[in-house]
């Protein structure tokens, strides 16, 4: 669920995983990268250590300051503006992989990404369900450019994984 702004500044094929610092860590190692991040704000910087460590990330911060001899404040404030959503709904473990199967079968209008769950774009942004890997739950994230359609968006998700896991429950229960 990695947020548009890493495509608009890096340069750089941008190579993209499952969630979770081993699995992103393993594909760096794999594919001789040289930095790889989590949704939890984790970086890995494989040169180093292949796993998540924060020190060497504020190192690596501090050297982006150095060089550039701005504050941080400024070097984010150049940074493309993106908003985000994130919410999450209670989901069975047992239900998770067929509530996002169904939704990726219902969602063909759009273009979709399934490396990890079901990410739709739209023309001003996208959203992602995706199963847990450790709590009974779905994720629902969005992004734009705009606040009120990153909000739609992380509605319209929400809306489509309230339906789907309501019509599963109701066919096991007839």
């Amino acid at each position: 669920s990695t947020s548009h702004i890493i495509d608009d500044i890096s340069g750089n094929r941008i190579i993209k995983t499952k969630i979770g610092d081993l699995i992103v860590a393993r594909k760096l190692l794999e594919c001789g990268g040289v930095i790889g991040g989590e949704e939890s704000g984790g970086v890995i910087f494989p040169e180093f250590v292949p796993g998540k460590n924060g020190s060497l990330a504020t190192l690596k911060m501090a050297e982006i300051i150095s060089k550039n001899k701005k504050p941080l404040s400024e070097l984010i404030g150049e940074l493309p503006k993106y908003y985000q959503y994130k919410e999450k709904i209670p989901c069975e473990n047992k239900y998770k992989e067929k509530v996002i199967d169904e939704i990726d079968k219902k969602l063909t209008e759009y273009k979709k990404d399934t490396t990890d769950g079901v990410k739709v774009f739209t023309e001003n942004g996208w959203f992602i369900v995706r199963a847990s890997g450790t709590e009974p739950i779905i994720r629902c994230y969005s992004e734009s450019k705009d606040k009120k359609e990153a909000k739609r968006l992380v509605e319209l998700g929400l809306k489509i994984v309230k339906e789907t896991i309501d019509e599963i429950i109701r066919k096991r229960n007839t």
